[in-house]
C-alpha cells in the first residue's frame, strides 16, 4: 500500500490524535469537578453544589477538539478518494476532486455517471453503490453523518454541550421530622 493512502492514514492518526485529547480533556473535567451541601443557617435548607472550574472554557475546547478530529476523518475520505482516481484513472483528478457522498442513491449514481467512474472504473462504481453506499439512507450512514458532521461544523460549533443533573427519589424531613418523598427532576444549564 506505501504512498498509495500515506495522506489518508495520516489524517486517520491526526484524529485519533484528537480522540485522545478528548478524552483527556473529559478526564480533567471528571478530574476537576467538586460537590459540596450548604446549609443554610437561616433557614436550614441544605444545597448541593456541583462545580466543574472554567466549565464554559472547556466546554468550548470539548467541541472544537471533536470538530477537528471529524475533519480530519472527512479529508481521510477524501485523500484516499484522490489517490484511487489518481492511480485507476489518471487525468480525471481536478481540483474539486472529493469523495462523493450525496443525499440519495440517485444523486450519487448520478455524480459518479457525471465524472464517468461507471464506464472507466466500473469495478469502483460497483463497490461504491453496492457495498460502501455513501448517501443517507446507504450502507455506510456513518460516512453520510461524517460529512453532514463536517459542514455543520464550518458553519457552528458541533457540540452544544449543556450539563444536565438529575435527582431522583428526593427526600425532604421538615421540622418536625416529617417525610416527604419526591419523584425528582432533571436540572440542565450552566
Amino acid at each position: 500500500m506505501g504512498a498509495l493512502f500515506r495522506d489518508s492514514r495520516h489524517k486517520i492518526e491526526r484524529a485519533n490524535q484528537y480522540f485522545s485529547e478528548l478524552k483527556s480533556a473529559i478526564l480533567r473535567l471528571q478530574k476537576d469537578y467538586t460537590s459540596s451541601v450548604f446549609t443554610h443557617t437561616d433557614t436550614g435548607v441544605q444545597e448541593l453544589l456541583h462545580q466543574i472550574p472554567n466549565l464554559e472554557r472547556s466546554l468550548l475546547k470539548l467541541s472544537l477538539i471533536v470538530g477537528d478530529a471529524v475533519h480530519n476523518l472527512h479529508a481521510a475520505l477524501d485523500f484516499a478518494w484522490i489517490s484511487t482516481i489518481e492511480r485507476n484513472l489518471p487525468g480525471t483528478k481536478t481540483e474539486h476532486s472529493k469523495f462523493p457522498i450525496r443525499k440519495s442513491k440517485k444523486e450519487l449514481e448520478d455524480a459518479l455517471h457525471g465524472i464517468e467512474i461507471d464506464t472507466t472504473f466500473p469495478t469502483l462504481y460497483r463497490r461504491i453503490m453496492s457495498d460502501i453506499q455513501p448517501y443517507e439512507q446507504g450502507r455506510s450512514g456513518v460516512i453520510y453523518v461524517l460529512h453532514e458532521l463536517d459542514i455543520l461544523d464550518k458553519h457552528l460549533l458541533l457540540l452544544e454541550l449543556t450539563p444536565h443533573a438529575g435527582i431522583r427519589s428526593i427526600v425532604i424531613r421538615d421540622q418536625s421530622g416529617e417525610v416527604f418523598r419526591g419523584s425528582g427532576m432533571t436540572v440542565e444549564g450552566p
